[in-house]
């Protein structure tokens, strides 16, 4: 193929892409939604809004939810954690807090700076080799600084867990989380 269909292509692709919408999580759509696809998104929506004030509630009582009211937990969890409750809802369950300081004290404030300067080569390279395909229609995800970040996290979690290193497919578990967190606050969940 000569350099100028490849351009070609590439500025196709380009523009084609620019006529693709994201969704509220920010996966590319395709060109035509069919109507009732909108129509359920849109009662998602309206029954995210008229749960937040339950959720907002938990959220304020969490120990009391998690020790005494577990049945009603249970039954909001499984109906669907409402948008702007999900970090810290996945926060509190994961006892996150709990995580952290056990790497605190295995390893220092830096413990996850340190993971990243040691090497597990026979990792990185199946990571590596992974990325590109992990989301590859997301909008955050597809390439760039975003890669780069969960590549990161990956490495680092190779080296702590030695035993498990890198399985093909953990960076879907990573990336759950770097929907619902910021940097650091994930490494701790896979």
């Amino acid at each position: 193929m000569s350099k100028d269909n490849s351009k070609k292509e590439t500025k196709e692709e380009e523009t084609q892409e620019k006529l693709f919408q994201y969704d509220r999580y920010g996966f590319l759509l395709e060109k035509e939604l069919p109507q009732d696809r909108t129509k359920d998104e849109l009662k998602s929506v309206k029954n995210e809004v008229n749960n937040a004030d339950k959720w907002n509630e938990m959220m304020n009582n969490w120990e009391k939810f998690a020790t005494k009211k577990k049945n009603i937990l249970k039954k909001r969890i499984r109906k669907g954690i409402p948008g702007p409750f999900r970090g810290k809802a996945w926060f509190k369950i994961t006892e996150s807090d709990s995580l952290r300081e056990k790497m605190k004290k295995k390893g220092g404030e830096d413990f996850y700076q340190k993971l990243l300067e040691k090497q597990n080569e026979k990792a990185n390279m199946v990571i590596e080799r992974d990325i590109d395909r992990t989301f590859p229609k997301h909008e955050h995800y597809r390439e760039g600084s975003e890669q780069k970040r969960l590549s990161r996290v990956l490495r680092a979690w190779s080296v702590y867990n030695e035993t498990v290193g890198y399985c093909q497919g953990m960076a879907f578990s990573a990336l759950h989380s770097f929907f619902l967190w910021k940097k650091k606050m994930h490494f701790g969940h896979l």
